[in-house]
């Protein structure tokens, strides 16, 4: 069994993705946006069009991320999974 808590590969980013709904001008809350599959997510929704609120624990993914997103972004760092 691996220990995939220090994984730290890179994700290829698909150049096109397949015809987005309409969220063209829409607000779109991304919950584990850091990496994996949240930040492909993020930037398909900011390729459609669409302002994008990054959500995770780690500030500094968020902040990267934002920063490699064509669309605006607003980042909120914290953890879903506590109530305060």
């Amino acid at each position: 069994m691996t220990d995939q808590t220090n994984r730290t590969e890179q994700i290829d980013i698909p150049q096109s993705f397949p015809v987005p709904g309409a969220v063209a001008g829409k607000r779109v809350v991304i919950t584990g946006a850091g990496r994996g599959l949240g930040a492909v997510l993020s930037h398909a929704f900011s390729q459609a069009g669409a302002s994008v609120a990054l959500v995770a624990r780690a500030e500094k993914d968020l902040k990267a991320l934002a920063g490699a997103l064509p669309g605006p972004s607003l980042v909120l760092s914290g953890d879903v999974t506590d109530e305060d």
